[in-house]
């Protein structure tokens, strides 16, 4: 006989993979689709907000991230250069920020692509030290430049 658990919410008997019982789990997804549509009009899309969030929207931005990822090989560049692990890139990270230089947004050499666990350890540190690990990134795109494009250059006559 498997084992089941109770719903957090009712106390009906659900299976261990549950997280909540059917009818429980359907409110619990109301109330979380009725939440992020508040904070989309309360917050996200709202003053600059609004402009982050349409530009993060917009075909040049995805085209853009796209070209960025596949430019460094799909891979996350902060993981290769912290733990020398090649790791696949689901974003790509302003390393100034939109919020602190709307005007760097399309840069290049302000773009780097990361996983989203590493997104988010990045907006951390940059609560401690956002300077240093600005120049951190920085320097990690231009050595993962020196390491890996410099070479196919000359390797490809140019």
């Amino acid at each position: 006989m498997a084992l089941k658990r109770l719903c957090p919410k009712c106390q009906r008997v659900i299976e261990p993979s549950q997280r909540f019982c059917d009818s429980c789990q359907a409110r619990y997804d109301a109330d979380r689709k009725r939440a992020q549509s508040n904070y989309d009009k309360s917050v996200r899309r709202k003053g600059d907000n609004k402009t982050f969030d349409d530009f993060y929207k917009s075909d040049m931005w995805l085209r853009l991230r796209e070209y960025i990822i596949r430019y460094y090989n799909g891979i996350d560049v902060y993981e290769w250069y912290t733990t020398g692990k090649i790791v696949e890139a689901q974003t790509v990270h302003h390393i100034i920020e939109l919020k602190e230089d709307f005007s760097k947004a399309i840069k290049l050499n302000n773009l780097i692509p990361m996983t989203l666990k590493n997104h988010s350890k990045i907006h951390f540190l940059y609560k401690r030290n956002k300077v240093a690990y600005q120049k951190l990134l920085t320097d990690m795109l231009t050595k993962f430049k020196q390491d890996f494009k410099d070479d196919q250059a000359n390797t490809q006559g140019g």
